[in-house]
């Protein structure tokens, strides 16, 4: 059973002697194994695992919240403070990297496709697939099986 992780990283970069980069220095939290001074994260892997299980699905955010015995707003604040993303703007990368596995991988049907990773209709997968790569569903596929 394949098992992904999380990671709060934080990196900052090794200066020479003339201001030159010369290397990066790196401190990684996972953010499933929280120490004591991170219970404020433990929430959050319940979320994620959630939103990555039911990305197709409706998600109702207060639902999510009260997973995580937090308020919407401080979802929110604690997924901006992660991942820079509020929890639907987290939703939405997620259904959009399922939608690009399945154009790239698949040759189902640009609808099937929406309503698989939880849109209501292909307009609006379209639009919001448009807003966070820059182009449309069909033109990335047709891109994408030229390499």
């Amino acid at each position: 059973d394949e098992c992904l992780g999380w990671y709060l990283a934080t990196k900052i970069p090794l200066m020479g002697k003339d201001g030159e980069v010369i290397g990066l220095a790196s401190i990684s939290r996972d953010l499933l194994m929280p120490s004591q001074k991170d219970l404020r994260f433990a929430g959050l892997v319940k979320v994620v695992h959630y939103i990555e299980k039911h990305f197709g699905e409706e998600i109702d955010l207060r639902v999510l919240a009260k997973s995580a015995d937090l308020s919407v707003t401080q979802l929110d604040r604690r997924m901006r403070k992660v991942f820079q993303l509020s929890a639907s703007q987290f939703i939405r990368k997620t259904r959009i990297a399922a939608a690009v596995q399945l154009l790239v991988n698949t040759d189902r049907a640009l609808i099937d496709i929406a309503l698989d990773v939880g849109y209501g209709d292909q307009s609006s997968f379209s639009r919001q697939f448009k807003a966070a790569v820059g182009m449309a569903p069909g033109e990335y596929r047709a891109l994408r099986s030229q390499k």
